[in-house]
């Protein structure tokens, strides 16, 4: 059986379509950190410091193998992320990205 050319055209079209609507061009959300009052929460107890600090963002964790995280408040589905972080700390540290956060709870 033979395929026709249109049916090829439009079967090309209707990839097109959906996977134009499963990328997507828009940036739901973003921070730079310069405005305190973004969201992200400020406070500090004897094992860290977190909050905004010159137009970032900082977590100081004063205990060895200590972790602390903040959230944004803000909810998302699937999501891309990236970020720009920078560790001043000895060359153990560790940092990273959590997703699908539920109040402690669960995340990756």
């Amino acid at each position: 059986m033979k395929s026709s050319p249109r049916i090829h055209g439009w079967t090309l079209l209707i990839w097109v379509i959906l996977l134009s609507g499963c990328l997507g061009t828009s940036q739901p959300f973003k921070d730079d950190f310069s405005d305190p009052a973004s969201g992200w929460g400020a406070s500090s107890h004897e094992t860290y410091v977190r909050g905004y600090q010159q137009g970032r963002y900082l977590f100081q964790i004063d205990v060895p193998r200590w972790f602390v995280w903040a959230t944004s408040g803000r909810n998302y589905d699937d999501v891309r992320l990236s970020a720009v972080v920078r560790s001043s700390g000895p060359s153990d540290d560790h940092y990273g990205l959590l997703c699908r956060y539920d109040e402690g709870q669960a995340y990756y």
